[in-house]
């Protein structure tokens, strides 16, 4: 293969990655500015929603078969749709002057376009139109977010427990990184080892002793009942990290602030530490991030509503005959636009922080 097919070939590549990537965010994105009704209306969703609530509208349909035969027919089956809906306090189903045409006046209704329409096809009857349209507001659902479920409260214990947790795992992860990286001790390599081990342990297989533990303790229902577990979890990745950044840190700065007079911790404090900042944000991100979206966890150790985090509170979103995916969908948008936005700031830290290491001197 010539040197430019290997090139489009590449960027190809790349671009099918970044549409896996990030198709599932525009798929959510779109949804949460749909109507309820329009959701699963189509297979691949438009950007703009084309449905819009039905308020005191009069709907002018063609019915087909049994129904446009017999006006009887006509209104019997368009009763069971319309009764069946809440929110109609009056409605009228009368024949006009042309064979087949049924109008429908509603008082007031509480759906959406979309949703009837889709009704009025499953029972054989195609709409000619319908006035006066009032156009949907696609921020609706954003403004629904904090209705139904205390959003606001689930943010501010999302936020504590991963800060909190990225606090701790850059304190202690930050210490033993170093420790490990510059000081010869036994057992060095079976700290490492023992480190790696510990990450692999999947959190379904310790949900329960950690359950017990923490019900014993008395800490369940309480910012500590998420935070131990998140930092003991974070703490492999965070010393791997900070392990492979310090090594390639040069003895000499070290050696030349303790001859100075800087014992050992004010030579890592003021001379490592500020050198390894990539790899600190980089460790900072990536466990705040995991504790950010953790579920497991939060949702058995955390069964107070006031004490939710985030991932929990958005599957707690209640439907009446049908689960509000636009408000899922929205307050999804809303929690992890925060998130791109700091990768996007950072990505040049994080990715010289994870890529310490790749290269010799």
């Amino acid at each position: 293969m010539s040197q430019r097919g290997e090139k489009v070939l590449f960027y190809l590549l790349v671009a099918l990655a970044l549409f896996g990537m990030l198709f599932p965010f525009y798929w959510i994105v779109v949804t949460s500015l749909k109507a309820p009704g329009e959701v699963f209306r189509n297979q691949f969703p438009g950007l703009i929603p084309q449905s819009f609530w039905v308020d005191s509208t009069k709907f002018v349909l063609k019915a087909d078969g049994a129904a446009a035969a017999d006006p009887a027919e006509a209104n019997k089956v368009l009763s069971n749709l319309l009764g069946a809906n809440k929110g109609v306090i009056q409605y009228s189903v009368d024949f006009t002057n042309n064979p087949g045409t049924v109008e429908i006046n509603f008082d007031k209704k509480q759906t959406t376009m979309a949703a009837m329409e889709q009704g009025f096809e499953s029972l054989g009857f195609g709409l000619i139109s319908a006035e006066p349209p009032k156009a949907y507001d696609i921020w609706t659902n954003y403004r629904r977010v904090n209705d139904a479920q205390p959003f606001g409260r689930y943010l501010l214990n999302s936020a504590i427990v991963a800060t909190s947790t990225t606090i701790f795992c850059l304190l202690i992860g930050s210490l033993c990184g170093y420790a490990v990286a510059r000081l010869t001790f036994p057992g060095r390599d079976a700290v490492l080892a023992l480190i790696l081990a510990v990450s692999m342990f999947p959190p379904i297989a310790v949900v329960s002793p950690l359950f017990l533990m923490l019900k014993s303790s008395g800490l369940l229902n309480s910012y500590w009942s998420l935070i131990l577990p998140y930092t003991a979890f974070g703490l492999p990745l965070t010393i791997w990290t900070l392990t492979s950044f310090f090594r390639e840190l040069p003895r000499d700065l070290e050696e030349s602030a303790r001859v100075d007079g800087c014992t050992r911790f004010q030579a890592f404090h003021k001379i490592i530490l500020p050198l390894a900042a990539p790899g600190v944000f980089t460790s900072a991100i990536l466990v705040f991030i995991g504790a950010w979206n953790e579920f497991l966890f939060s949702l058995v150790f955390v069964t107070a509503p006031k004490m939710r985090t985030v991932p929990v509170g958005i599957t707690m979103y209640p439907g009446q005959f049908e689960t509000p995916w636009g408000t899922i969908f929205a307050a999804a948008t809303l929690v992890t636009l925060p998130l791109v936005v700091v990768v996007f700031l950072f990505q040049k830290r994080i990715i010289s922080g994870l890529t310490a290491g790749a290269v010799k001197g």
